[in-house]
C-alpha cells in the first residue's frame, strides 16, 4: 500500500530534518548534535546526512556520525570525514554512516557533526532517519 507501517511494526519509519533556514550553530573543533530521534525497543537501521557551512575560513577535519551518545566524536572509523584544506572550502557535507541499533528500551539517537575553522562562524543542517528491521 502507499501508507506508513504502524508504530511497532517492521518498516516503521522515524525521522527528523533540520532545514538550512533553521541551521544549528557549531563552534570550532566541538562535537555538536544536529538533531535526534527517539526509538522504541527493537532493531533499527539509522542513517542521516550533515551539511556544514562556514562564513569566512576554510573548514577542515569535518565529521558526521550517528550515535546514542550525545555530542561525542566517536572513533573516526564510525564517522564520515570530508576534509577541505583549501581556502575556498566553506561548505562540506556528506552522509553519516548508517548504523544498526538494537535496543531493549526507548533510546535517543543523534546525528552530529564537528568541524575546525580559524575564523568566522559555522552552522549545520541535515537529517536523521530510522527504519525498524524487527
Amino acid at each position: 500500500t502507499n501508507d506508513s507501517a504502524a508504530t511497532g511494526s517492521v518498516g516503521e519509519y522515524v525521522s527528523s530534518n533540520i532545514p538550512v533556514a533553521s541551521a544549528v550553530s557549531i563552534s570550532t573543533n566541538t562535537a555538536t548534535n544536529l538533531t535526534s530521534i527517539s526509538l522504541t525497543a527493537g532493531d533499527w537501521i539509522v542513517g542521516g546526512n550533515v551539511r556544514i557551512s562556514g562564513s569566512a575560513q576554510a573548514l577542515t577535519r569535518t565529521f558526521a556520525w550517528i550515535s546514542t551518545t550525545s555530542a561525542t566524536l566517536p572513533n573516526v572509523s564510525n564517522t564520515n570525514e570530508f576534509d577541505g584544506n583549501i581556502a575556498t572550502f566553506l561548505t562540506g557535507g556528506g552522509l553519516a554512516p548508517e548504523v544498526r541499533i538494537s535496543i531493549s528500551g526507548t533510546t535517543t539517537v543523534y546525528v552530529s557533526g564537528q568541524t575546525t575553522f580559524g575564523a568566522g562562524t559555522a552552522s549545520m543542517c541535515g537529517n536523521i532517519w530510522a527504519r525498524r528491521l524487527r
